[in-house]
Formats: structure tokens, C-alpha cells, sequence
């Protein structure tokens, strides 16, 4: 039972969030489709675990101490491979699908694959600790709660709103012939800079603690302009073929 718990907590963000943003669709999307994008992302957090493990080595290898690595890790080398990581789970599950003919279709896409990369993510943060799980069922279960909460309100909504920006510059590089890579390659800078600012205002948080302020103003200024991203797309052209 507590498995069963602890499988539930670890979704339940990204379900949330997926059905909130799903909304933003004038036209649904095949929840074959959906699903699909979704383990597209599952599976795109596994060579990033991979990558940030050899990181960590490396790093250790030359003698750098455990902040020095903690930050180089979260900070660059995380908010970077994510972001790379759920580009390509949104690149080759659904960028070719017939079913992605119109630019909001883009940006949903891209959360999809987020939400599963985070819903694979939010396993390993969530995985109990031996006094945990020794614990009664009632305190398991209001641990496994707020864990969940703060995932939905933190990690979870970053991830969905960092590949939404990547999702509308993808989109907009579908309106031209030139520069397509460029405008991509500028979506996904945007996208790990932002991540990674958000990550570093968290570790700096735990120093000096008025510097958390930054995290929240991040996603809420995100969140402002991924609505504001949603509208554009909704008066482009809808896209009758796509180039890759």
C-alpha cells in the first residue's frame, strides 16, 4: 500500500499540471498522443541522471569541494541537460506526428514531455527514507503530501513553464524558412538560464534566506508570460507541414 502511495504522490504534480495546461489547447490533443509525448519525457530524464552522476565524479576527481560541485551540478550542468533532455522528448515524439498541425500544439507538447520528465524526477525526490517508512501509515502519508505539494508548486511548474518557452519559439521557428535553428537554439538558451538562475536562488536561499524571494518571482513572471505565449500562438497560421 505505501508503494502505491508513494507512485501517486510522485505523479500526482505532473497530472495536475498536465490537465491545467491541456486547457490552453483550442483544439485537444489524442491522449494517445499525449501519453505518448509524456513517456517521451520519462525516458529523457535517464541520460541526465547518467550525465550529472559522471559530472559529479569528474568534478570530485579534480578536488573540487561538495558546494563547488553542488552548485556547478544544479546550476549548469542540470539546468542544462533538462532542458536539452525534454527538447529532444518533445522533438521526436511529437514535432512529426501528423497531430501537431497548429502552434499551440507545440507549446502543449513541450509542457507534456516536461511533466513526464519531472514525474520521473519527482520519484527520486520523493523516495522515503528508512525512518519514513517505518513510520505509521497516517505520518507516511502527510510526509508523502507535502513532498508532493512543494514538488507541484516548485520543480514540477518550473519544468512545465522553461519547455513551454522552448514549446513558442519552436513554434514561431515553424513560421520561417531562415534562421529556424537559431530561434530554437534561443528558446532553449532562455529556457536553461532562467533554470539555472532559479536553481542557484534556491542554494543561495539556504545562505542568506531573503534571497528565496527570487525563486517564486520567477515562476510567477513565467507563468504571466507562457499565457501571454499561449495567445500568440493562438493567431499564427496553423501549420499544414512540418520541416525538421
Amino acid at each position: 500500500m505505501q508503494i502505491l502511495y508513494f507512485i501517486i504522490f510522485a505523479i500526482l504534480p505532473s497530472f495536475l499540471w498536465l490537465v491545467f495546461f491541456l486547457r490552453e489547447d483550442p483544439r485537444p490533443e489524442p491522449k494517445k498522443t499525449i501519453i505518448k509525448v509524456f513517456f517521451y519525457g520519462v525516458l529523457s530524464a535517464m541520460p541526465v541522471i547518467i550525465i550529472g552522476i559522471l559530472a559529479g565524479i569528474i568534478m570530485r576527481s579534480m578536488g573540487l569541494n561538495d558546494y563547488i560541485i553542488t552548485l556547478v551540478g544544479v546550476v549548469f550542468v542540470a539546468a542544462t541537460t533538462e532542458e536539452i533532455a525534454k527538447y529532444f522528448a518533445l522533438k521526436y515524439s511529437a514535432l512529426k506526428s501528423s497531430e501537431c498541425d497548429e502552434p499551440p500544439d507545440i507549446m502543449i507538447y513541450a509542457i507534456t514531455a516536461a511533466l513526464g520528465f519531472a514525474a520521473f524526477e519527482n520519484i527520486l525526490f520523493l523516495l522515503p527514507n528508512e525512518e519514513v517508512l517505518l513510520a505509521s501509515p497516517h505520518m507516511y502519508i502527510k510526509n508523502m503530501f507535502t513532498e508532493s505539494a512543494i514538488r507541484f508548486a516548485s520543480g514540477t511548474f518550473l519544468h512545465a513553464l522553461t519547455s513551454g518557452i522552448v514549446g513558442y519559439f519552436v513554434a514561431i521557428s515553424m513560421m520561417t524558412t531562415k534562421h529556424r535553428k537559431k530561434i530554437v537554439a534561443i528558446g532553449l538558451f532562455l529556457a536553461m538560464l532562467l533554470h539555472g538562475l532559479y536553481n542557484l536562488s534556491i542554494i543561495a536561499g539556504k545562505e542568506n534566506e531573503s534571497l528565496f524571494v527570487i525563486a517564486p518571482t520567477i515562476l510567477i513572471m513565467l507563468f504571466i508570460v507562457i499565457f501571454y505565449c499561449f495567445s500568440k500562438t493562438r493567431k499564427m497560421a496553423s501549420i499544414c507541414k512540418l520541416e525538421k
